[in-house]
């Protein structure tokens, strides 16, 4: 039984990881288009931005509820990967 909650606690930890990467990964690629866009003079609504914060605060509150660290978490899901 308590391997089963350890293999939960592991396998939800790292899904909050990979939604926090993919969060942040958002974060960025929105903040660049964004800096483009506004050095060519243009307007435009950073709702993808907000979108990509949202998820990645989400993400890393998924992981820090299972009492993990987002480092640890994305350790986890590597080791995983590679089994």
């Amino acid at each position: 039984m308590r391997k089963t909650r350890q293999v939960i606690s592991v396998m939800v930890a790292g899904f909050g990881a990979v939604v926090a990467i993919v969060g942040m990964l958002g974060v960025v690629i929105s903040v660049v288009m964004l800096v483009v866009e506004y050095t060519n003079g243009e307007e435009s609504e950073p709702a993808v931005l907000y979108l990509s914060l949202v998820l990645a605060l989400v993400g890393w509150v998924i992981v820090r509820l299972t009492g993990r660290r987002l480092r640890d978490a994305a350790s986890a899901v590597m080791d995983l990967l590679t089994w």
